[in-house]
C-alpha cells in the first residue's frame, strides 16, 4: 500500500496543485464576502475647516455589523485621539444585530471610564441595537434613538452538534444581566428594563425605550440631535458637566488598517476558515515537498487562525472534533477505507462547526451563516476526498501493468547518461537505471533486465544482440 500511495502522490501531483489554486481561490472569496460586511461602507468624512479656540467640535465613530476586536480597538483609539485633541464630545452611532461578549464588556469599560461626554445614538431609521448593540448603548452619557428602530434582544445563546438554537446556561445568563444591570445603574437608568433584554429577551422600540428610562431622547436625525443636546448636563465620573454640541464641527473617523485586521481575524467566520487552510494546506505541502505554496500559505494561515481563536470565545469540544475530522480525513488519504473515515471525518467536521464558535451574543442570523459556511466547507472537503480516493483507486487496479511482464527485454533509451547510474525513458515515463556493466550515453538504446525497487537494472542493446547471436 505504501508503493501504492508513493505513486499515486506523484501522479496527483497536478491534481494538488490544481486543488490547492482552487480552494485558495474559493475561500479568499468567502472570506472577502465576509470582511465586506464587517466594514463600513462609508468613506471616510473629515470636515476640514480650521475652528477657532472656542469653536465646538465633535468626532463621530459608527459601529456597522458585528462588533468585534477591531470595533473596541477603534472607539478605544477614537476615544484617546478626540480626549487628546480637545474635542468636546464623541458621538457613536450604533446598528448592530450584536457581537462578540469580551470586546463587547471592553467597550462598556472603556465607555464608563470615559472623561469625554459620550452620545449614543441608534441610526438611521430602521437600524437595530441588538443583543451587544444595546450594551453599547446603554452605556453611553447619553443614550438616543432615532424613530423606527428598536434596541434589547440581549439573551445569551448557545447551539446543540445538531445545530439547535437555544438559551446558554444559566451561569453566563446571570453574568450578563448583571453586567448590563451595573451599567444601567452607573447611567442612571432601568436596570430592571436592561436585565429583561438579557433574561427574557425583551426587544424595545424607541417609543418604548424611552417610555421605560431606558435611553434619554428620540431624535429624528443628528443635527437635531446635538441641538436638543446643547446645554444639557450630564455625570462624567461623578462630576457632572454641561454639553456643548450646537453647530459643532464633526469629523467622522474610520476603522485604520489594523482595525480593520483585527475586526477581520476577530470574524469567527474567518477564524474557522484559516484553520482550515492552515491545516490543509500544511497536509497538501507535507505530501507534495517542493510546492512550497500549499506548506507556507498554510503556515501563515495558521498563525492568523491561532490569532483570531485568542481573540473569539471558542467551545473546545467543538475545536476538539474539528481537529477529530480532520486526522479522520488525513487518514482516509494515506490508508484508504473507502469512504468509511471520510463519513466519520465530514460528520465530526460538521457537528464540531455547529459549536465552534462560544459568542453568547451573536444574532440568530450569524449563526444561520456559519452553519451553511461549515455544510459548505465539509462538503468541499468531501469531495475533494472522494476525487483522491477514486485516483487512488485506478492506480490500485492499473497495478498489474508494472509487474515484470511490462518492462522486461524491453527497449529504453537513455535521457541521462548511464556511468553506471542515469535516467532512461521507458513508455513515456522517466525511470533511474543502473546499467550492468560499461555505460551509455544519452539517446542511446538499452535493454531493461529486471527491477530493483524504482531502479530499473539494464544492458547494452549491442550486448544483448551478441548474447542471443
Amino acid at each position: 500500500m505504501s508503493r501504492i500511495t508513493n505513486n499515486w502522490l506523484t501522479k496527483i501531483n497536478g491534481l494538488t496543485k490544481k486543488s490547492v489554486f482552487l480552494l485558495v481561490i474559493i475561500i479568499l472569496g468567502a472570506m472577502l464576502l465576509i470582511s465586506t460586511g464587517q466594514t463600513r461602507a462609508e468613506e471616510p468624512q473629515i470636515f476640514d475647516s480650521v475652528p477657532g479656540d472656542s469653536a465646538t467640535r465633535g468626532m463621530v465613530i459608527r459601529i456597522d455589523g458585528t462588533i468585534t476586536s477591531g470595533t473596541t480597538r477603534m472607539l478605544r483609539n477614537g476615544l484617546e485621539q478626540a480626549e487628546a485633541e480637545g474635542y468636546d464630545f464623541l458621538l457613536v452611532e450604533i446598528n448592530s444585530p450584536g457581537g462578540l461578549l469580551n470586546p463587547t464588556i471592553d467597550i462598556m469599560s472603556i465607555f464608563l471610564e470615559s472623561r469625554l461626554p459620550i452620545i449614543t445614538y441608534v441610526s438611521p431609521s430602521g437600524a437595530i441595537s441588538a443583543s451587544a448593540g444595546s450594551f453599547i448603548l446603554l452605556s453611553g452619557h447619553v443614550a438616543a434613538m432615532t424613530p423606527g428602530t428598536s434596541t434589547g434582544a440581549a439573551m445569551p445563546v448557545q447551539f446543540t452538534p445538531v445545530g439547535e438554537r437555544g438559551a446558554a446556561d444559566e451561569k453566563t445568563i446571570n453574568f450578563v444581566a448583571g453586567h448590563i444591570r451595573t451599567v444601567a445603574r452607573e447611567r442612571e437608568r432601568n436596570e430592571e428594563i436592561a436585565a429583561k433584554f438579557v433574561t427574557e429577551n425583551l426587544t424595545l422600540t424607541a417609543d418604548e425605550a424611552l417610555e421605560e428610562g431606558v435611553i434619554d431622547l428620540i431624535s429624528r436625525d443628528r443635527e437635531a440631535l446635538l441641538t436638543t443636546l446643547h446645554g444639557e448636563t450630564v455625570k462624567i465620573r461623578g462630576e457632572e458637566e454641561q454639553l456643548n454640541t450646537a453647530e459643532a464641527e464633526l469629523t467622522m473617523l474610520e476603522m485604520d488598517i489594523w482595525e480593520r485586521i483585527e475586526n477581520f481575524l476577530g470574524n469567527p467566520e474567518v477564524s474557522f476558515l484559516l484553520l482550515l487552510i492552515g491545516v490543509y494546506g500544511l497536509i497538501i505541502g507535507f505530501s507534495n515537498p517542493g510546492t512550497i505554496i500549499p506548506e507556507v500559505g498554510g503556515a501563515i494561515a495558521l498563525l492568523l487562525a491561532l490569532l483570531g481563536l485568542g481573540i473569539i470565545e471558542v467551545d473546545y469540544l467543538g475545536l476538539l472534533m474539528i481537529a477529530g475530522g480532520i486526522v479522520f480525513l488525513i487518514v482516509e488519504l494515506f490508508t484508504p477505507t473507502f469512504g468509511i473515515f471520510t463519513t466519520i471525518g465530514v460528520v465530526l467536521l460538521i457537528l464540531g462547526g455547529f459549536i465552534f464558535p462560544g459568542e453568547p451574543l451573536m444574532p440568530p442570523e450569524w449563526f444561520a451563516n456559519f452553519r451553511m459556511l461549515v455544510l459548505g466547507v465539509s462538503a468541499m472537503s468531501a469531495l475533494f476526498i472522494l476525487v483522491a480516493l477514486k485516483k487512488i483507486l485506478n492506480i490500485s487496479k492499473s497495478e498489474i501493468r508494472h509487474g515484470e511482464s511490462r518492462f522486461k527485454n524491453k527497449e529504453a533509451r537513455v535521457v541521462s547518461s548511464l556511468d553506471p547510474e542515469g535516467q532512461i525513458k521507458f513508455e513515456g515515463e522517466i525511470w533511474k537505471a543502473r546499467i550492468e556493466s560499461g555505460s551509455a550515453e544519452s539517446g542511446e538504446s538499452v535493454r531493461i533486465i529486471s527491477r530493483e525497487g524504482m531502479v530499473f537494472l539494464v544492458e547494452s542493446s549491442d550486448k544483448s544482440e551478441e548474447v542471443q547471436s
